[in-house]
This record gives structure tokens, C-alpha cells and sequence, in this order.
């Protein structure tokens, strides 16, 4: 059983107040597990191969962050055989600094430690929750005893490297809503029906719709929640020109980074959620993490392509494969929002969510490894 364990989560995103599937999973896993989770590198050592000044930070009782630096700078720049020989003089640090060694290896990033043997655990875990370019992928899948897709649209670049690879699907976090507690929140906006979208706003973000649609529905307020800034992940001149004609805008709002604890009550006031990546990124967008929320919260999700639910209801997922289309689909469930958001839909949706809870997939690993 997973009980009592101690496992290495390795995180291409650091710990914050942005939450994403890692940091998640890493909080179920430590209700009844001791959880190592190893942020992104964070620079490199003044003397090469002196130390990597690995450093434990305890986040809560049973979530340890780890932090630490590369033995030499740009790494990653390095050629293959460099990279994995580095690599392992790391992990011999990093266990060192851990003073246990890990039953359980749950990686999530294909970029670093790609050889999983260098960890010495009983089982190494693969989580491939994104498309990634220019990285060992094959081999973090070679070196593991068990692969998890979030797509099926992964399976076929990594069939040829493990026949042990498994579809486990984006989870909910229902603990946050089980706990939810008031927060005071202040909805923006004069207008009755509030359509929200929760992410990222970098490069894959279809910004030339989110200003048709701004501006056909003005009797909608569009209500955006995630980094924005120029500090954020890909955000270039482009977009952050986009961001200022849109904020420009009277029915548009975008209010940053919100801790994870307070994203189940903005949920609740949205009447339409909404998911708008760029049709040229549909490759990266298969299946995002923010759905599950969506359906538990309730109401209708207005989507451009998600290649996950190519089959499902209108009612689950209301989705287009052309991004045109989306300004007239949230004027039509504008127009007949009671129906869209009725309750025998709003049923559905969550009842959808709760089947793939974080605690399900867990248990679905745990027989996994049992089997092994």
C-alpha cells in the first residue's frame, strides 16, 4: 500500500501558490506518506563540481521541498553523456542531503534526472502530463518501472521504451472544495453572467478571440485568473500588448495569481468557464488540468480543442474545433444560461469529476505497483 513511504517527487514547476497536477498529487500523497519535492534547479554552483548546497524547506508535516544547484552552469546545454554522468554525482547529493533513500520515485519532468536508476528505488514512476520538445523522454521512460499518460495522444512517442504504460487522465482536487471556506472575493464587473478562465496567459492563449468575444458580448463579463505579468511563463511583447488592449476593455478583468485555496470560490461565480488555447498549439493542449475543475464546480466549460473529450457530450464540454466559433457559443448559452447550467447537467459534470479524483488515481498507482 501506498502508506508510510517516501517519495522523491521530481517538479519541472517549483512549489508556490500556483498549483498545478505535481503539487497536488504531492498533497494527497502525504497524508499518508513522507513526500521530497524536488523543485527546479535554481542556478548553479561559483566552483563547478564543488557542491550543490542541497537545502530541505519544510512546506507542511509530511511535504518536504527540496532546492538545490547544478554542479556546473547550463547543464542542459551539455552534451547527453555529460549531462547523465552530472547527474548522478546529484542524486548521490540529493539522497545524502535526504538521509533516507526513497521506496518511490514520481517524476514528472523528463528534462533532469532522466536516467531514474540513480535514485535506487524500489519503483520509478514516469507522469507524462505534457508535450515536450528537445528532451530524453525515452530514456526517463526506458529507466522507469511504470509510465502514466494524462493523453492517450502520448502513448504512441513512448510505446517503443516501456509496455508498462498506463492512462490515468487529469484528477479534481476535492479536498479544496470539500474545505472550501469564504474568502472575501470581490467579483468585478456590472454584468449579470460571468464567464471566467483560469490559467497561465503566455504564447498559447488565443488572445484574437478573447477580444471577439469581449467585445460581441458585452452583456458578459470575462473574468481571467492567473499570471499575467511580465515576469510570466512565455509572456513576450505580443502578448502582453494583447493583455493591455484587453483590459481596455469594460467587461474584461484580469486579476493575477490567486492562492489555490481561494480558486474553488471564484469557481462558484462563474456561469461559463471557458479554456481558449490557439488552434497552433493543440498538439500541447490535449488535455489541460483545469477541467476537472471545471466540471466539479458545475457550470458549463466553453472550450476550443481538447483531443481528451473528442467524444463526450455537449453538456459535459461544450467544444469547437475552430476558435471562430466560440464568440457565438457563449452568445447562445449567454442567451439560455438556465438551461446550459441546469441541474441534471451540473449533476453530470460533477459526477464526472468525482469519478477521477486525486485520491482515485493514487489508488489506481497503488495497485500498479502492487502488481508489479
Amino acid at each position: 500500500m501506498l502508506k508510510g513511504k517516501h517519495i522523491l517527487l521530481i517538479s519541472p514547476e517549483a512549489w508556490g501558490q500556483n498549483f498545478v497536477s505535481k503539487h497536488h498529487y504531492a498533497h494527497y500523497l502525504a497524508k499518508d506518506n513522507t513526500v521530497y519535492f524536488l523543485n527546479p534547479v535554481n542556478g548553479s554552483g561559483l566552483n563547478p563540481f564543488e557542491n550543490i548546497d542541497a537545502q530541505l524547506v519544510p512546506i507542511s508535516e509530511r511535504i518536504i521541498a527540496v532546492n538545490y544547484k547544478n554542479l556546473i552552469p547550463k547543464l542542459n546545454h551539455q552534451p547527453k553523456f555529460i549531462q547523465s554522468a552530472i547527474y548522478k554525482r546529484q542524486a548521490k547529493q540529493i539522497l545524502a542531503a535526504l538521509h533516507t533513500a526513497p521506496d518511490i520515485v514520481w517524476s514528472f519532468d523528463p528534462y533532469r534526472f532522466f536516467n531514474q536508476e540513480v535514485w535506487n528505488a524500489d519503483t520509478n514512476i514516469y507522469h507524462a502530463v505534457d508535450c515536450h520538445n528537445q528532451c530524453f523522454e525515452a530514456d526517463i521512460a526506458k529507466s522507469s518501472d511504470i509510465v502514466l499518460l494524462t493523453s492517450e495522444t502520448f502513448r504512441n512517442r513512448l510505446r517503443n521504451y516501456n509496455d508498462n504504460i498506463h492512462f490515468t487522465g487529469h484528477a479534481l482536487d476535492l479536498d479544496n472544495f470539500l474545505n472550501e471556506t469564504t474568502h472575501q472575493i470581490t467579483i468585478p464587473g456590472q454584468q449579470n453572467i460571468k464567464a471566467g478562465l483560469i490559467g497561465s496567459f503566455n504564447k498559447m492563449v488565443d488572445y484574437r478571440i478573447m477580444m471577439k468575444m469581449a467585445k460581441l458580448n458585452t452583456s458578459v463579463d470575462f473574468i481571467f485568473i492567473g499570471p499575467y505579468q511580465d515576469s510570466s511563463l512565455d509572456n513576450s511583447t505580443h502578448v502582453a500588448e494583447n493583455i493591455k488592449k484587453l483590459k481596455a476593455l469594460d467587461n474584461v478583468f484580469f486579476i493575477g495569481s490567486v492562492p489555490a485555496k481561494t480558486l474553488p470560490h471564484w469557481l462558484r461565480f462563474f456561469d461559463i468557464n471557458l479554456i481558449l488555447y490557439k488552434e497552433d498549439y493543440r498538439y500541447m493542449a490535449v488535455n489541460p488540468h483545469k477541467v476537472m475543475g471545471y466540471f466539479y464546480a458545475g457550470n458549463i466549460t466553453i472550450s476550443s480543442w481538447i483531443e481528451e473529450y473528442i467524444t463526450a457530450e455537449s453538456t459535459l464540454i461544450y467544444m469547437t474545433e475552430s476558435n471562430d466559433n466560440i464568440p457565438k457559443m457563449i452568445a447562445e448559452v449567454a442567451q439560455d444560461i438556465d438551461y446550459w447550467n441546469r441541474s441534471e447537467f451540473v449533476s453530470q459534470r460533477q459526477n464526472f469529476a468525482k469519478t477521477n479524483t486525486y485520491a482515485e488515481k493514487i489508488k489506481f498507482v497503488e495497485k500498479l505497483i502492487s502488481s508489479q
